[in-house]
């Protein structure tokens, strides 16, 4: 039997970008920049990672900036470039997340229908 996680704690390198697969299924994709540091060199790793089925709602309120922790399983895509040349890419599908600390500053927090806290406020009918 073989068996593989990995997990992740780092800053969204971008606001959540929903797509649709052409059979309707709804994906979630955000860039997460993991910073270490190394020989005592500061370190960059990026993963792309993928959100599906009941994570969707919840990684479409990952906003650029934002620290969040993912566990899931590293899945390798391999493409052909435009000079022909065959390219890899390392890209985690999503099993679980959690957002760590608050939004970032500027940050307007999000409500379950995707309004901003200020739309909802204006919308109170007294």
């Amino acid at each position: 039997m073989s068996y593989q996680k990995i997990t992740i704690v780092g800053n969204a390198g971008g606001d959540a970008d929903m797509r649709y697969l052409p059979d309707g299924t709804p994906v979630v994709n955000v860039s997460i920049a993991v910073n270490e540091q190394i020989n005592s060199k500061d370190t960059t790793t990026w993963f792309r990672v993928a959100f599906w089925g009941n994570l969707t709602n919840a990684a479409m309120h990952i906003v650029k900036g934002q620290i969040i922790a993912v566990d899931g399983r590293i899945m390798v895509e391999t493409w052909t470039d435009r000079d022909g040349a065959t390219r890899a890419s390392l890209k985690i599908n999503a099993s679980n997340m959690r957002f760590i600390g608050g939004r970032p500053n500027g940050a307007d927090p999000v409500s379950a229908n995707g309004k901003t806290l200020a739309e909802e406020v204006d919308e109170i009918p007294f």
